[in-house]
């Protein structure tokens, strides 16, 4: 898939527009194909999810992305639910070859390969995420936080 296609398929997308280099790398790697864009991936976030215990409470997720934990949010059943997203760029554990393996599937994970060679601009682009999040490895972390309103 082309940037143009992923334009395509969503228009109403603020950030379409922008070129490799000027693009968030979440969005950048969900342009090539990328589907899971969590950090510590589909396991950490249903742990997380667990552990929250939604049902009926009234949800704020920070940096929602592209939506993908959202919905899984909603299934849920929260009274209510808003994202709060920023333009910043997430530490993500999304170039490793075994997570994005485990995350996306042989077929998502070969799909994001052809895209990433098709894209000079944007492998130039992910190259340089994989060695930041390479010289940082030893910092990335990933932050469970669960705050309770006390309700009246």
């Amino acid at each position: 898939m082309s940037g143009n296609d992923h334009d395509r398929r969503h228009p109403q997308t603020p950030l379409s527009g922008r070129d490799a280099a000027h693009l968030p790398g979440h969005w950048l790697l969900a342009r090539l194909g990328k589907k899971v864009l969590r950090p510590g991936g589909r396991e950490l976030t249903e742990r997380m999810l667990v552990d929250a215990d939604l049902s009926g409470a009234d949800v704020v997720e920070l940096a929602p992305g592209l939506g993908r934990t959202a919905r899984e949010i909603v299934a849920r059943g929260p009274r209510s639910y808003v994202g709060v997203e920023a333009d910043v760029d997430e530490a993500y554990r999304v170039l490793r070859p075994r997570p994005i393996l485990t995350d996306e599937g042989l077929r998502g994970t070969l799909r994001f390969i052809r895209n990433l060679l098709r894209d000079s601009d944007a492998r130039a682009r992910v190259r340089a995420i994989r060695r930041t999040f390479i010289a940082y490895r030893d910092n990335l972390v990933a932050i469970e936080v669960i705050a309770r309103k006390e309700r009246r």
